[in-house]
């Protein structure tokens, strides 16, 4: 009875692509004004809110080419999909990022880590700790996957919200 025939792996793809992009400049301009290890409540809203942003506008997309359709299911179908496409794009270029651009990037951050535990009294202890803890998590492909978790984590409840808030089921005639 359901005459789906909306290509969602173009939606996906265009808009995890968009997504990606968008958060690569986001980090782009942190790192241009020094901000990458800056902990402000924007450094997080700003990718949540172009996340939100691109997933409200596949959402309208999907139900653009579906007669104003979308389900709750189809919604969080649709941004897995694409944040998982936009995560894979961040975790390219966080790699390149760490390894050609910024190569010294772990080793600062785990300095500035240490100078900041020092500067709140921390214990030797606690600090050689942190550090070790820092160096086993600046393996790229643990970040990789971390930000893989952490991204599909999000864009989860996003997607379940905002299609929640968007969905339209179709009625069923008898």
């Amino acid at each position: 009875m359901e005459n789906n025939k909306v290509n969602t792996k173009k939606i996906m793809l265009n808009y995890g692509v968009v997504l990606g992009v968008i958060a690569i400049l986001i980090e782009l301009v942190y790192y241009s004004f020094n901000m990458t290890n800056d902990k402000s409540w924007h450094k997080s809203a700003l990718p949540a809110l172009a996340m939100i942003v691109t997933l409200v506008l596949a959402y309208k997309e999907f139900k653009s080419q579906n007669q104003s359709f979308m389900t709750v299911g189809e919604g969080i179908k649709l941004g897995i999909g694409l944040v998982m496409i936009s995560a894979v794009v961040g975790a390219v270029y966080s790699y390149v990022f760490m390894n050609f651009i910024e190569p010294s990037f772990m080793a600062d951050a785990i300095e500035l880590q240490r100078e900041l535990m020092i500067s709140t009294n921390q214990s030797d202890e606690a600090i050689e700790m942190a550090v070790k803890s820092m160096e086993i998590m600046s393996n790229p492909f643990l970040m990789a996957g971390l930000q893989l978790v952490m991204s599909l984590f999000f864009g989860f409840i996003f997607s379940l919200i905002i299609s929640v808030i968007m969905k339209k089921n179709r009625v069923l005639e008898l």
